[in-house]
């Protein structure tokens, strides 16, 4: 039975009740987090600091459980606001929080998604230096990894090209990947570079993507994360095939970015379309 929105808003919680459980309390301003369509920033910093006032009285399941539904409110926030840099310092100190306590791990290792999602994150709010000491620190710990290291090879490439070392990124792209997400996050990372310097493979490599899209990744990539890639592409074309200078097609290019900030590798689409003023 779905309930009414309207009896969602009016939903409450007589503040005595709440007085006696601290477990009921954080469920309660969790509960009140998600009523709105985009968390605020300022009820984020409020559960944090509840969590962390209250944690001697909270059982070890429920504070992992309190710091995960933590993390998705920031990562809920920035997936319909990229550049809420606020949210993605507090899901980093988040994340350093988290990764110290041992709430990240499955078993004592890390999942190549959670791996990437700390460091991505880190690496996005230019927080390098820890990036790097992250990547390295926990690369034997990973779930799943090979012997060529291909998923620490593909952290590395991102934080190489965080940092403006586009011919080290593409030095450690690896060339493929048993994880379907980080086989998109290399060929992105890889017509990136490619563009950063200025090479003539560019053309071509973004040719094979888009073959990679129409024909292969139908069949192993949802159509949600399809059609992100594939907005990916037609942006980046279209940045490409612009004339520097020309004022008019460079804002109807930043228009049309800004109309998708959901579209992956946003921030980098909008500073290159910018770049085509100057």
């Amino acid at each position: 039975m779905k309930i009414p929105q309207h009896a969602l808003n009016s939903f409450t919680i007589e503040e005595e009740s709440l007085q006696e459980s601290p477990i009921l309390e954080a469920n309660y301003l969790i509960f009140k987090l998600l009523k709105n369509i985009l968390p605020e920033p300022s009820g984020i910093r409020e559960l944090l600091d509840f969590i962390k006032k209250f944690e001697p009285q909270i059982d070890q399941e429920s504070l992992q459980e309190f710091y995960a539904y933590a993390r998705n409110l920031c990562v809920i926030q920035l997936n319909n606001d990229i550049e809420n840099k606020e949210v993605g310092d507090i899901l980093n100190a988040l994340y350093k929080d988290n990764l110290e306590r041992g709430l990240l791990h499955y078993n004592g290792r890390l999942h190549p998604s959670r791996y990437w999602a700390v460091s991505s994150n880190a690496i996005r709010v230019k927080d390098f230096k820890w990036a790097k000491s992250f990547i390295e620190q926990y690369k034997e710990q990973l779930i799943g990894e090979n012997e060529t290291r291909d998923i620490y090879r593909m952290n590395m490439a991102n934080y190489f090209f965080g940092i403006g070392e586009y011919s080290k990124c593409l030095d450690y792209i690896p060339a493929t990947s048993p994880f379907l997400d980080y086989q998109a996050i290399g060929k992105r990372l890889e017509l990136m570079a490619l563009y950063e310097l200025k090479s003539e493979l560019l053309p071509y490599k973004l040719d094979a993507f888009k073959v990679f899209l129409s024909r292969t990744s139908p069949k192993i990539l949802a159509e949600n994360i399809r059609q992100l890639n594939t907005d990916f592409v037609n942006f980046l074309f279209q940045i490409v095939s612009s004339i520097p200078g020309d004022l008019k097609r460079a804002d109807t290019v930043i228009r049309r970015i800004n109309e998708k900030k959901r579209v992956v590798e946003w921030h980098w689409l909008m500073d290159k379309a910018v770049e085509l003023k100057r």
